[in-house]
């Protein structure tokens, strides 16, 4: 028995709008220009909702539209619906389908990190998602312009959301910069995430390899940790235990045609899983088999455990940091993690490079403390050439961080001449440009000088004070003043994207800031397991062997 198609709360028709506005134009597709879209946009912002009027139809067809969205405009959920100039939409039948729309600020496809010069930028309708529940969904992929028949879902409950995602393209030939790259994830903690993340926002299709059960740091409420989970987005989740016999021959049969794998476990544990490099490197010699650890595949310090804190410690970054009494202190940011993290992706992408040219896979080996040294580059130079040992807490005047009137902080980073000047100037102390080499007596009366002069403004003042001096002094900021620092958020170093169940969500951007092939948020985090069964039916696994195999424990 027929069912009408399930009640879609906040979606707007707006085919009928558009045709009562401007009328219809040749083709079946209606085309606005920007004095049109002046005049339409008002009505398209009163514009009914799609309620329970819709006859009850089997199919529904929806014609890929190609849509000249600008950054940051779409047809939105949240009633400010905006048209773009010179947009075409392309519907095969207004009252089979609720109409094209694009969540208010839901920029999975419409925008990427970077951003875009308009005049450059299309964007196609890749999929239509429909969710029932935070874990109950399904995604469509739309048919490169031709109809695409989606089912209807004769469902008791009504979705709580229904959307399109599209990716933005280049005129003339956007593709991504590593698509076509395909990646099995074995890492759990940050460094290895973080790599495959770069991986996947250029295009890589990256799918996480997971053991069944709870993950350190995952929060109790799994939707919701995946919304926030940026080291897991644009990724595909498997859950394997990789203990068992029948998970590892499935391991295999994806590294069959993998281009990379990524592990992060202690040295010698992936040979005793079968996942190891001589392992898969035999059944596909283009493997590139990247191995991110503490230490790296060998020395004396190969087996030992640690974290951050040790590996920087034992990289010298720690003993370079100190208060005013020259004790070490710990650096939050975590420069091991992700020094190691951005070294194996350029391992990576090297091996690859070299791929290219010998047809062969390679293994690389990446080690955290290795990855904290470049960023001691300039000690060791000195060290090297005059065996010059930096002490912690020594007054510098030109490198140093500044208390404020106002208990906040500044730094400066006076390392050339003319900065030194054009700050003691606007410090209001001219007399002190002859000193900026002071030692002795002469740097501690110097170094005095300034502390004082600090404590008479704010930080504020003294940042505008300085950036109008147009020299080097910058405010110590807090987080919670860093996500909302108007350069980074001009960088779009903190987007926001609309999430079906969390609403607007904040993420860390894409510090690579590519002109033609940009990175693109294209999905949120997975649930662990979410893309279990699909995977294993893109390998020719039947649905009685998924079955078989869930019941042994060997999958999610």
């Amino acid at each position: 028995m027929e069912q009408p198609l399930p009640h879609v709360d906040r979606i707007h028709t707006l085919r009928p709008m558009l045709q009562k506005t401007i009328g219809e134009t040749s083709g079946g597709s209606t085309n606005i220009d920007h004095d049109q879209r002046a005049n339409i946009q008002p009505e398209l912002v009163q514009c009914p909702r799609q309620l329970d009027t819709t006859p009850p139809y089997e199919w529904a067809a929806l014609k890929q539209a190609d849509l000249g969205i600008l950054p940051d405009q779409g047809v939105g959920l949240d009633d400010s619906p905006v048209i773009s100039g010179n947009s075409a939409l392309h519907d095969h039948d207004p009252g089979l389908f609720p109409a094209i729309h694009q969540p208010s600020g839901y920029k999975q496809g419409i925008d990427s990190f970077p951003r875009h010069n308009a005049s450059s930028i299309d964007t196609k309708l890749s999929k239509v998602n429909i969710a029932w529940s935070r874990s109950n969904s399904l995604s469509l992929p739309l048919g490169e312009g031709e109809l695409y028949n989606i089912p209807r879902l004769a469902l008791e409950q009504k979705p709580i959301s229904v959307y399109y995602t599209s990716n933005p393209i280049r005129r003339h030939s956007m593709t991504l910069a590593l698509e076509g790259i395909k990646v099995l994830d074995l890492s759990r903690t940050v460094p290895g995430p973080f790599c495959t993340m770069i991986l996947a926002d250029m295009g890589a299709e990256v799918i996480k390899i997971e053991a069944p059960g709870y993950q350190m740091g995952m929060l109790p409420d799994q939707e919701k940790h995946a919304a926030y989970d940026y080291l897991s987005r644009n990724k595909k989740s498997m859950a394997l235990n990789l203990k068992s016999a029948e998970a590892s021959e499935v391991f295999l049969k994806l590294a069959n045609d993998a281009d990379v794998i990524m592990e992060a476990f202690r040295p010698g544990v992936a040979k005793r899983l079968g996942v190891d490099y001589d392992t898969i490197s035999k059944l596909n010699p283009g493997i590139v088999y990247c191995s991110l650890t503490g230490f790296g595949q060998d020395g004396p310090y190969r087996d030992l455990p640690g974290h951050d804190p040790n590996y920087i410690s034992i990289g010298g970054a720690v003993g370079l940091t100190g208060d005013q009494e020259g004790n070490p202190v710990i650096i939050r940011a975590a420069l091991g993690d992700i020094g190691s993290a951005l070294h194996a992706v350029i391992g990576i992408l090297c091996a690859l490079m070299a791929r290219g040219k010998t047809g062969k896979g390679q293994y690389v080996d990446i080690s955290m403390t290795d990855s904290v040294l470049p960023f001691l580059s300039v000690s060791l130079l000195r060290y090297f050439r005059d065996s010059f040992m930096p002490k912690r807490g020594w007054p510098s005047t030109a490198i140093n961080v500044w208390k404020t009137r106002d208990s906040k902080f500044v730094s400066t980073g006076l390392i050339e001449p003319y900065f030194w000047e054009r700050f003691c100037r606007a410090l209001g102390r001219e007399d002190l440009i002859p000193h900026q080499r002071a030692k002795g007596e002469k740097l501690q009366e110097v170094y005095s000088a300034i502390k004082e002069a600090f404590l008479t403004r704010t930080r504020d003042e003294w940042f505008q004070i300085m950036k109008d001096a147009d020299t080097c002094v910058s405010p110590v900021l807090e987080l919670d003043e860093v996500v909302n620092d108007p350069q980074l958020v001009s960088r779009d170093m903190f987007p926001e994207f609309d999430h079906p169940t969390e609403g607007k969500v904040r993420q860390l951007g894409m510090p690579i800031k590519l002109s033609d092939t940009p990175a693109t948020f294209r999905s949120f985090a997975p649930l662990i397991g979410q893309h279990t069964d699909e995977i294993l039916q893109g390998l020719g696994y039947t649905d009685q062997q998924i079955k078989e195999l869930r019941k042994s424990g060997a999958i999610k």
